[in-house]
């Protein structure tokens, strides 16, 4: 960011959608294969448990990722929001036979499909309106996220385009900082990240 003011959260996060918007979509495609292709290529990523997401439209698609560590015999959960607000990682098996509509109008995994307990995590690839340089994060404003981050120890990956990343982004004290920030262009290691 430049010399002017930090925006609130709020106009933050309509600067991203306008930014994201602007992308080509065949741009944008583009960018999601280099990013996992980045993502892939980090030391101990092969591990897992993984907890992924489902893209939204205006979110980096990790598609990809999710089937070459499911075809390399790894562990990849996903995000289901349960009927209090709490968020659940349930380990999926296939793309294709696994997902069901929730009710937020994003695809979450079947709710028969087993929960991975967020202690028994490796890495949570996260997903943000705008992140910065020292881990900080600005979601859609939900908190699901944060909330979910308080209880596990994992690495903690953003995903985001370049056009989502700043130089400082507000921060309430609830909201949780990144370990690493991945873009189609760089790895971010993140040098104020609390807890690490």
């Amino acid at each position: 960011m430049t010399a002017r003011a930090m925006p609130a959260k709020s106009e933050l996060r309509r600067e991203v959608r306008a930014r994201i918007a602007a992308l080509p979509a065949g741009v944008r495609s583009e960018r999601d294969q280099s990013l996992v292709e980045r993502l892939l290529a980090i030391a101990g990523l092969d591990n897992g448990p993984f907890f992924a997401y489902a893209a939204l439209a205006d979110e980096v698609c990790l598609d990809m990722f999710v089937q070459t560590v499911v075809a390399r015999g790894g562990v990849v959960a996903l995000p289901r929001i349960g009927p209090d607000g709490s968020m659940a990682a349930h380990r999926i098996r296939s793309l294709a036979d696994d997902w069901v509509p929730g009710p937020l109008g994003i695809r979450e995994p079947k709710a028969d499909l087993p929960v991975v307990a967020p202690e028994a995590l490796s890495v949570v690839l996260v997903p943000g309106r705008a992140f910065d340089v020292r881990g900080g994060r600005v979601g859609r404003g939900a908190g699901y996220y944060d909330r979910y981050l308080a209880q596990t120890g994992a690495r903690r990956i953003g995903i985001a385009y370049e056009e989502q990343v700043f130089a400082e982004v507000p921060m309430d004290a609830r909201d949780v900082r990144m370990h690493r920030i991945v873009t189609p262009e760089r790895v971010i290691e993140c040098v104020e990240t609390e807890q690490a």
